[in-house]
């Protein structure tokens, strides 16, 4: 693609982060054509600034998003859910800059405009609502750009080629929004170590344990890899494809709040490997570790296999899709489960949104993060042998008859049509260790995950064992004949202690933190 190609290219924008504080003062971090702005409005000065046309609509605006906010979030506590946060941003560029505009949102200078894909991403109305509140302002905070786009972010930008370093460590360009006869003004300001701060705090990361670090996976640099495409959503923005040598693979970033289902799905893809099973179904390959820069301990997340133009089973689920199609992917479907459980592996979050369908209609299992999925996996059946086949079940079913089996994609926060793997803000929930009621119809007479010397399920106060390869892992105070958790940082079980006096850890807690908690 030439610079002139590129230039005429309809430039892109996208939300990498945004958020406000009790001050009224707020921030938002994009992309504009690949380039990142960090643009600030500081409510004091709005206030001490002589000119204060443009106050009241930030204030209202801002008063919007919180009551949208609050709105969601009484709405979610009341379903017990959890919305997506993330947002997909498209750029409209006007024919010209007309910074003679009242700033007002139909008199903008730039259109830069989030409107359109924000509509489009759920059609829940509370959470659309709280979308549009937020790209309201998002937008206004925008539409004073136009002249810093063409100068900083010419669709040219696009063109160059970006490292994954570049991409979380390149340069942002920070602004400060004032008022100057009745509009909004950028003030470009100088980096300072506290604003380069804030955008490190965006590149997310994760401290592994010991057990992942001595795997055999290799551990990669950001400025050895080289980002070829992005996922937008769901949000927040990342990179999709990279290349690494003169392979294409797949990135997916970590979540630092969900730190065990990354680390689940690092130790299943590696004894997926160990076992052989890519031999028999479609499954991603861990191709490494992405490590943060001068970090041999944290990564920002993991290569895998890329899937050439997949797209989520749950948009297949469809009776205009042929039946012979259909009914293969049901079939494969209950091969792939059967071979994982074959060899002593749960899938977790089973739903169709964990198969995917590349090029050649071929089916692949994807995300061993764990956890289950509302409607799909009843919770007390999370990550167990049996909550993988209520969600098959329910896959296979929805795929052999689709007009009964199935609910509209749109109502729920599905991903689009790239290859991403679900992030945790999805309506992905931790277990809350409920015993089963023994009324589906499972061959076992209890769930598959256990605990303790007294082989019991997840209840009442637990203390886990800081041994890496503990079988038991979790054990029962009253078991262990404890009225209250050990106070020392570390705590290992019987079979454990000889192990870890061996290698000379347990006594400053160097390898791991004890955990506690209770159900």
């Amino acid at each position: 693609m030439t610079d002139t190609q590129a230039s005429q290219e309809e430039p892109s924008c996208h939300v990498l982060d945004f958020f406000y504080d009790k001050t009224d003062s707020c921030a938002l971090t994009a992309l504009i054509n690949g380039v990142r702005f960090h643009i600030i409005i500081d409510a004091d000065e709005f206030k001490k600034s002589d000119d204060k046309s443009l106050l009241q609509p930030y204030l209202d605006l801002l008063q919007a998003v919180r009551n949208e906010e609050e709105e969601a979030d009484s709405a979610e506590e009341k379903n017990d859910h959890n919305n997506l946060h993330g947002v997909e941003a498209a750029v409209e560029t006007s024919p010209e800059d007309s910074r003679e505009s009242s700033n007002s949102l139909e008199d903008r200078d730039s259109a830069i405009d989030l409107t359109a894909d924000q509509d489009k991403l759920s059609k829940d109305e509370v959470e659309s609502k709280r979308r549009r509140a937020k790209t309201e302002l998002q937008n206004w905070m925008l539409s004073a750009f136009g002249a810093e786009t063409e100068r900083l972010a010419s669709g040219a930008q696009r063109a160059k080629r970006k490292t994954m370093y570049d991409w979380y460590y390149g340069r942002t360009n920070f602004f400060e929004l004032r008022i100057h006869e009745g509009i909004l003004v950028p003030q470009q300001l100088e980096e300072s170590a506290e604003l380069r701060e804030q955008m490190v705090a965006l590149v997310p990361r994760l401290l592994l344990p010991k057990y992942i670090q001595n795997m055999d996976v290799p551990w990669l640099k950001p400025n050895d890899i080289e980002v070829i495409s992005e996922i937008h959503d769901p949000g927040p923005s990342h990179p999709g494809e990279v290349k690494v040598g003169g392979d294409i693979q797949f990135f997916k970033p970590v979540d630092p709040s969900q730190s065990e289902p990354t680390k689940r799905e690092i130790k299943i893809l590696k004894d997926i490997a160990d076992v052989g099973l890519h031999d028999e179904i479609s499954v991603p390959r861990l191709l490494g570790l992405v490590a943060l820069p001068e970090s041999k301990t944290e990564i920002m997340g993991i290569l895998l296999t890329n899937i050439p133009n997949a797209q989520p089973l749950t948009k297949l689920l469809d009776s205009d899709v042929a039946e012979e199609r259909r009914l293969k992917w049901a079939d494969d479907s209950k091969s792939i489960v059967q071979s994982l459980h074959k060899h002593k592996i749960v899938w977790g979050d089973a739903k169709a949104d964990n198969f995917m369908v590349d090029e050649k209609d071929e089916l692949w299992i994807i995300d061993f993060g764990g956890s289950y999925t509302e409607g799909w996996v009843d919770p007390e059946l999370s990550e167990t042998k049996s909550g993988d086949r209520m969600g098959l079940e329910k896959i296979v079913d929805a795929l052999v008859d689709p007009d009964e089996n199935t609910f509209d994609p749109e109502d729920e926060d599905e991903d689009d049509g790239d290859y991403s793997p679900p992030s945790g803000n999805k309506k992905r929930k931790r277990s809350t260790d409920k015993e089963c009621d023994g009324e589906e119809e499972i061959s076992d007479s209890k769930p598959d995950r256990t605990y303790c010397y007294c082989d019991g399920i997840s209840s009442g106060e637990m203390v886990a064992c800081d041994g890496d390869h503990c079988l038991q892992e979790w054990f029962h105070l009253e078991c262990l004949g404890l009225t209250s958790p050990p106070k020392s940082d570390t705590w290992y079980c019987k079979e454990c202690t000889t192990v870890a006096k061996k290698d000379g850890v347990g006594a400053d807690g160097s390898r791991n933190k004890r955990r506690w908690r209770k159900s």
